[in-house]
């Protein structure tokens, strides 16, 4: 089974894997993370640049970067579902999709190219859905934001954009959209009922 947790900066996704990955230990799944961008991978270099304001690109420069990541990576994806019983991807072509589209790229554009590459289809994709504000007060407590993370404009576009690929259901078969706000135990309850009826 594939599932994929989504959502803007801050909305909580390190947190609730790591609480899922405990929960499914205690039931005697095998399990395994994968994260994207892979800064380990042979894109990795770049993308840390892009990300680290050292390299400059365009929207749609900076969609085909982060597509391509994913779409190098879909073997070792195929080889980790083969030997668990759970893979969690943290982010996606769903965030691939949201980010550059509020980026300028056209969003039917991003959308059909996704398409057309012709990625693993997760089970269940997971949004986690909180307001902005919340979000960087949450990564504001633990370091100082980037500009991204800083402009609030920009993460509620970004959450729009969640919220319109869970709505028409893209790419997964299916969207499961989680109040990320409260405390992490609340949140987690959340995320165990979008789950639990999935994995037997």
């Amino acid at each position: 089974m594939l599932i994929v947790f989504e959502g803007i900066d801050g909305s909580g996704k390190a947190t609730q894997i790591k609480r899922l990955l405990a929960h499914l230990k205690l039931r005697g799944r095998k399990a395994a993370l994968l994260a994207y961008p892979d800064m380990n991978g042979p894109l990795g270099r770049t993308i840390g640049a892009l990300l680290h304001g050292e390299l400059e690109l365009g929207a749609e420069a900076q969609f085909f970067l982060f597509l391509a990541d994913i779409a190098r990576d879909q073997a070792r994806l195929r080889e980790a579902l083969k030997s668990n019983d759970v893979v969690i991807l943290d982010r996606y072509c769903f965030s691939t999709v949201a980010y550059q589209t509020c980026k300028g790229m056209d969003g039917k554009k991003a959308s059909k190219l996704v398409e057309e590459t012709r990625l693993m289809q997760p089970d269940l994709a997971i949004l986690l859905d909180i307001d902005p504000e919340v979000s960087s007060a949450r990564k504001q407590a633990e370091r100082e934001l980037d500009a991204f993370e800083a402009d609030i404009k920009f993460q509620e576009c970004v959450r729009s954009s969640f919220k319109s690929l869970a709505k028409r259901k893209f790419m997964a078969r299916r969207w499961g959209v989680v109040d990320a706000a409260g405390e992490p135990d609340e949140v987690f309850a959340r995320v165990r009922a979008e789950i639990d009826s999935l994995i037997k």
